[in-house]
């Protein structure tokens, strides 16, 4: 039998919390996150923003907002 994509959730993921939790509860707080999704419905939003120019730039916006591009030397300045 050949390999078949799996529809809903991923039996492989991992069903504990971690920074992904954390993370997506971030992301759903400014607006720009969703979980407990099937991949399905995970399209069906991606498809949305596809449709929608005002939908993609807000979401654009909303993420360019949270980036924190130096964090990495920020945290190293602080540990030196």
């Amino acid at each position: 039998g050949g390999a078949r994509a799996h529809r809903g959730r991923d039996p492989r993921a991992s069903r504990g919390g971690g920074q992904e939790t954390g993370n997506v509860r971030v992301l759903k707080t400014y607006g720009i996150g969703i979980s407990g999704c099937s991949v399905d419905e995970i399209g069906e939003e991606l498809r949305k923003m596809r449709a929608s120019k005002d939908l993609f730039l807000t979401t654009l916006k909303k993420t360019k907002a949270l980036a924190r591009p130096s964090a990495v030397s920020d945290i190293i300045s602080l540990i030196k």
